[in-house]
């Protein structure tokens, strides 16, 4: 799916053209169990906002730095990898 974004301020307009990954995505056994160690404000109508503690299943990592997954409360979208980090190197788990 295709979408476009436009930001604007009396200086300039800016549109910007996002695609989303296509499909229904289950849980896999590539789909990684992630926790949140920095918050993250979205910025796009299609990224998540993040708080330290929250858990993440990543359901695709396509690009480097922006990923996208899935929180527990169900909400689909993009986030900046750096704000995640593997449950398994993160001394405390999420209540």
């Amino acid at each position: 799916m295709q979408r476009i974004y436009m930001h604007s301020n009396e200086h300039f307009e800016v549109f910007t053209t996002v695609l989303a990954p296509q499909g229904r995505y289950r849980y896999r056994a590539e789909a990684e169990k992630m926790v949140v160690v920095h918050s993250y404000r979205p910025l796009w109508p299609d990224e998540l906002e993040l708080s330290p503690g929250d858990v993440i299943l990543v359901l695709s990592k396509h690009e480097e730095e922006r990923w996208f997954g899935r929180l527990q409360d169900g909400q689909r979208g993009y986030f900046p990898a750096s704000c995640v980090m593997e449950l398994s190197q993160v001394g405390w788990l999420p209540e």
